[in-house]
């Protein structure tokens, strides 16, 4: 009952989007931060819109943060986990 729940909100999918946001942006206030990320979505969600969580440079910081040897590479699992925190 709580997974239905769960799926049916999506629950999960945006706490791991915002939570990358985090990783990424690293706001000094990550509590203010989240409630602005929130309050967009809420918004596009009442206009009819989808909102992008992720932006151009968001990529860049992700592959930096996935390429933990620095080498400029990433893994075929590190692409997949990557890709699955853009959604």
């Amino acid at each position: 009952e709580a997974e239905a729940y769960l799926d049916k909100h999506r629950v999960i999918p945006v706490l791991n989007h915002l939570t990358t946001l985090l990783l990424i942006e690293r706001p000094p206030d990550p509590k203010a931060f989240l409630v602005t990320k929130l309050t967009e979505i809420r918004n596009a969600k009442k206009r009819g819109q989808s909102v992008s969580l992720f932006h151009a440079d968001h990529v860049a910081a992700l592959f930096h943060l996935f390429d933990v040897t620095g080498k400029g590479t990433l893994q075929p699992s590190q692409v997949r986990q990557a890709l699955l925190a853009l959604g």
